[in-house]
């Protein structure tokens, strides 16, 4: 019997037997319970897996994979957008294999990001970029044409030359390496769709129809090896199968699967912009629903037996386009969603996040997916890291309300501790320090008490109770702290108590940072002597009350001071002078550094000096976590987040 012949046999035959839905969904249900409980008796939930697959294959045609977690069952570990100002943004396309970023950018070409640089690449434009299985090798359009770039013999050469008018886009190469599927449009309508004219858009809302935003055109396959083509079927946005000669595609905003072999085609589910894991295991898609239309990120199975919304959705305040201001009575979704891409390892996926207010701009957002379902004390911290990044959109997901403006830019989140959780009346609570500073020297401990409930989403914040407020600030003859915004009539330290340093006299604090699990107040503090200036890095123990000098920079002044989880390293946010005489936040001969100094080595490691590829134009820190620096650098027309491993500790999974 032909292959053909048997699927049609195996297609009646589901028509003709009965579902017990019931036990689908009871066997479903016991499956996700037994996984949140440890994953005991795993004899047995073999069986029961074995058993919801053989029901659901009544339903949908299975494809045979190797037993993964169900999508039903995971969780974000975390999200992390991926620029630090708005605006900021200038990549249209993004891949990723290890610990290389791979950015297209229209007009210049394709940049590549390592753990400690950014350098381009490929000279020259691109509209799309993606990366080979093994990652040796990157595919990539620009002009319409595809090119293969050889990433180890640094080599570039013409796959496929476009003909008239006629465009290639979006390059997803296949899991053997040796095929390249691509989009072919007759005219230029990346990004227009079908039925998105101008005519069409009678409202003025400043946001996009939500249905045939991507690339339409008929889907090739390229061989590799000597460029032919084959036209397989017409949509947008292929992407490979692993162990099958099966391509999952958009057409009409379904998601659809072709095989390859018979040609014969299937829908799957309604939805955009599909892309495949690398291990075949699991589709990420865009939903759209509701309206005014919103769209979300969901995952599913590759036979989408079930699935998950990772990313969702809220309304917001309608903007005009042509004026630029709100619509009152009206509401629209906060941002629309393209591209989601998985990076090399399975876990983790990028995704294109669009805000249409007053202005449109754009996020590249990073998700990291698990099967552990992310703890109360998991939840809070990921809320407090998010405005630490400084994305208060993320930072909202956690909550089950609206808690109105959350995130601070002067003073700013530096970091925090989970100090307590547990559960009073029937109700989870968590308590956490969050930390803020600004360039000014100031610091404030603000404690608060987090209530949480699970839902659908898992954990979610209900409710916020502030416990204490603490801060500390210079002032005229002191360090002082103020509790609950009163400040206390005794300084903590009088100006005449700072170190003094032979032939130089104090200035006055620069920046601090106090730690109270080692009752550590860390200071820079300003320094001058016979037209000479200097700041010294010094701490003053208030157990021992002892000072200790640590370093000293020549014509500098800091804006940021922090200190890491084990009060190991200490790093400051320096503007560096050229000249002795000058005034603060100049920008004429200087230059931003940061500076990391090792306690226990007595030594410092200038950030900048590590950098690679293209010389970052600024450089400043966002926080310490787990004894890694996560900073920031400006270059080549894009914030680039890097990171420090201090204290060498093993990368987290």
């Amino acid at each position: 019997m032909s292959e053909v012949m048997w699927e049609q046999t195996m297609e009646q035959l589901k028509e003709q037997l009965p579902v017990n839905e019931e036990l689908k969904r009871k066997l479903h249900a016991s499956l996700l319970r037994k996984r949140r409980q440890g994953r005991i008796w795993r004899g047995a939930l073999a069986g029961i897996t074995a058993a919801a697959l053989l029901l659901g294959s009544f339903v949908i045609k299975p494809w045979e994979r190797e037993a993964h977690v169900l999508a039903a069952s995971l969780h974000i570990a975390s999200q992390f957008t991926l620029s630090q100002q708005l605006g900021k943004e200038n990549s249209v396309a993004v891949a990723e294999f290890g610990d290389v970023r791979y950015y297209a950018v229209e007009e210049e070409g394709i940049y590549a990001q390592y753990n400690n640089g950014l350098e381009l690449l490929v000279p020259g434009g691109a509209e799309a970029v993606a990366v080979s299985p093994d990652g040796g090798k990157l595919a990539y359009t620009r002009g319409g044409n595809v090119y293969v770039y050889d990433l180890k013999q640094n080599q570039n050469h013409l796959l496929l030359k476009s003909e008239g008018a006629g465009k290639y886009l979006s390059p997803v190469w296949s899991p053997s390496g040796e095929r390249i599927a691509v989009v072919k449009l007759a005219d230029d309508k990346r990004e227009a769709g079908i039925g998105q004219g101008e005519e069409e858009k009678s409202d003025v809302l400043n946001q996009p129809e939500t249905a045939g935003k991507s690339a339409v055109g008929d889907i090739m396959e390229v061989e590799v090896k000597d460029g032919k083509a084959h036209l397989f079927s017409v949509g947008s946005s292929p992407s490979y199968v692993s162990g099958q000669r099966t391509l999952v595609f958009e057409r009409e905003g379904a998601i659809m699967s072709i095989n390859l072999k018979t040609k014969e085609e299937r829908k799957l589910a309604e939805g955009s912009y599909p892309s495949v894991s690398p291990d075949g295991n699991y589709v990420a898609f865009v939903v759209t629903r509701g309206n005014p239309a919103m769209e979300e990120l969901w995952i599913a199975d590759i036979d989408f037996q079930t699935r998950k919304r990772l990313i969702e959705n809220q309304l917001a305040d309608a903007w005009d386009r042509n004026t630029g201001e709100i619509i009152e009575g009206k509401q629209q979704a906060r941002f629309t969603l393209e591209q989601p891409v998985w990076s090399g390892n399975s876990s983790s996926m990028l995704v294109y996040k669009t805000f249409h207010t007053n202005d449109e701009y754009k996020k590249l957002v990073r998700l990291e997916v698990t099967d552990q379902e992310p703890t109360p004390e998991d939840i809070v911290a990921g809320s407090i890291e998010a405005l630490i990044y400084r994305d208060e959109e993320y930072a909202h997901s956690f909550f089950s309300y609206d808690p109105g403006y959350l995130k601070g830019t002067s003073p700013r989140q530096i970091g925090y501790s989970i100090i307590d959780s547990g559960e009073k009346e029937g109700v989870r609570y968590v308590d956490a320090e969050t930390y803020l500073s600004y360039s000014d020297p100031y610091m404030a401990i603000q404690k608060t008490r987090y209530f949480l409930s699970e839902g659908e989403m898992g954990y979610r914040i209900d409710d916020m109770l502030d416990l204490s407020y603490t801060e500390l600030s210079v002032w005229d003859d002191g360090i002082y702290r103020s509790i609950e915004g009163v400040r206390e009539e005794e300084p903590l330290l009088k100006t005449s108590d700072l170190p003094q340093a032979d032939g130089w006299s104090n200035a006055g604090v620069d920046s601090l940072n106090y730690r109270e699990s080692d009752k550590t107040l860390w200071l820079t503090l300003k320094r001058e002597k016979e037209g000479q200036s200097a700041l010294s890095l010094i701490s003053y123990d208030f157990t021992k009350q002892q000072w200790t000098e640590w370093s000293s920079y020549e014509n500098a002044r800091s804006h940021m001071l922090l200190v890491d989880d084990d009060g190991g390293h200490v790093s400051m946010d320096l503007t560096l002078y050229e000249k002795a005489h000058f005034n603060d936040g100049e920008e004429a001969d200087s230059r931003t550094e940061v500076v990391v100094y090792d306690v226990l080595k007595r030594q410092d490691t200038l950030l900048s000096k590590g950098i690679e590829g293209i010389p970052p134009d600024d450089v400043n820190t966002r926080f310490w976590k787990n004894g890694v620096l996560v900073y920031y650098a400006e270059a080549g027309g894009r914030d680039v987040f890097l990171s420090y491993n201090a204290c060498g500790c093993p990368k987290s999974p």
